[in-house]
Order: structure tokens, then C-alpha cells, then sequence
């Protein structure tokens, strides 16, 4: 392989493209946090209670967007190559396939931040900071879950080896 040279289109290391995924995947989990203090500095009046079936419905809504999270992220994420005994572990990513499991990751992340979004909303509507728990709790797992694992990539780069051998 050619040294980087920065010319686009050439592969990506994959030590970097897992380190630019963990920046952002750090920064979308801390703001879930930051909604959570958010929702205990605004000092909140007393109010009548919504109604429950506008509650309940933010809530079904919210499940379902955690949920499938993980579905789109499997398919919008390029093909995989599992790890076989003696074939060697790529270190560098082909950049369209880094882009589209970036792309794929970057879009459950989204569903997982619409989950505590949604619990903001419902804490300002019902005036009780205590609704964002549950929908801030749910996005920290489901953020949990989808975390940008090395193997992953190493797996969308092994499946470009795998169709470049004949």
C-alpha cells in the first residue's frame, strides 16, 4: 500500500477512521447528559397535567425509534467479512466503504439522540424533570449497543479483500 498522502480516495487507516467515529459517538452520548441538566436548571411552574394519550403516544413513539436503530444501522452498513482463522487483519478501509458504515452509524446514533429529544420535550410539556430519565436512560443503552467497535470496520474492510481475490 502507498504511503498517505492525503489524496482523496485512498484507504483509510483504520485506527483513524475508528478514532474520527469515537469522537462523535462521544460527543452525541455526552448529550444526553447535557439534555438532563438542561431539563434540572429550568426552573419549571406548576401546570395542569397534559393529556396522557399525547404522553403515551411521545413514549410508543420514542420505543420505536430506539428500536430500530440498530435494524437500519445493519442495513445501511456495507457488506461484512467475518474474521477466519489465518486470514490477516486488515489495517486500512477502503473510503466508500468507510463512508457508508460511518453513514450507517451516524444514523442509529441519530434514532438514539431522538429517543432523549423526545424525553426533553415530554419533561417541558409535563413540567416534571423526572420524565427524561426513562427516555434518557433507553438512549444511553441503546448508544451502548450501537458504540463503533474496531472488529466492525476490520470486518467491512476484510469483506473488500474477500471480493478483490478471485
Amino acid at each position: 500500500m502507498r504511503e498517505m498522502d492525503g489524496t482523496p480516495g485512498q484507504p483509510t487507516p483504520i485506527g483513524a477512521a475508528l478514532l474520527m467515529m469515537r469522537l462523535l459517538y462521544a460527543a452525541l452520548l455526552a448529550s444526553v447528559a447535557i439534555y438532563v441538566v438542561i431539563v434540572h436548571v429550568i426552573p419549571f411552574t406548576a401546570a395542569e397535567a397534559p393529556d396522557r394519550t399525547m404522553t403515551l403516544g411521545l413514549a410508543i413513539v420514542a420505543g420505536v425509534l430506539g428500536l430500530s436503530a440498530p435494524v437500519l444501522r445493519r442495513v445501511l452498513m456495507p457488506p461484512r467479512e467475518p474474521d477466519r482463522l489465518g486470514t490477516p487483519t486488515p489495517t486500512h478501509i477502503h473510503p466508500k466503504r468507510f463512508a457508508r458504515a460511518f453513514a450507517a452509524h451516524i444514523v442509529g446514533w441519530a434514532l438514539c439522540e431522538a429517543v432523549v429529544v423526545i424525553g426533553l420535550a415530554m419533561a417541558f410539556v409535563t413540567r416534571e424533570a423526572s420524565t427524561i430519565y426513562p427516555f434518557a436512560g433507553g438512549a444511553v443503552l441503546m448508544f451502548l449497543f450501537l458504540a463503533p467497535r474496531r472488529s466492525e470496520l476490520e470486518a467491512v474492510a476484510r469483506a473488500e479483500q474477500v471480493e478483490a481475490t478471485p
